[in-house]
């Protein structure tokens, strides 16, 4: 749909140049960013808290499992163990 929307737009007047196309395309980022709401400092320290928690979790548990699953390698003579 993109693409026939594409053509009816190329079909009637003249693409604007480089640079009229890159102002608009400003333009409408500073307005999406005049929208933007940021996090204050506690709720920025909150959320990055949640974040390093869960990345230590996940770490824990990668290297549990890879400890759990060397070892029932070793067990079956899979891997070269001590």
């Amino acid at each position: 749909m993109a693409g026939k929307q594409r053509k009816a737009a190329s079909a009637g007047a003249p693409r604007p140049n480089f640079f009229v196309r890159a102002a608009n395309y400003l333009g409408e980022v500073r307005m999406e960013l005049r929208k933007t709401t940021f996090p204050d400092k506690p709720e920025l320290i909150a959320s990055t808290q949640v974040v390093l928690g869960l990345v230590v979790m996940v770490g824990i548990f990668i290297y549990v499992l890879d400890v759990v699953l060397y070892r029932v390698a070793v067990l079956l003579q899979l891997a070269p163990g001590s």
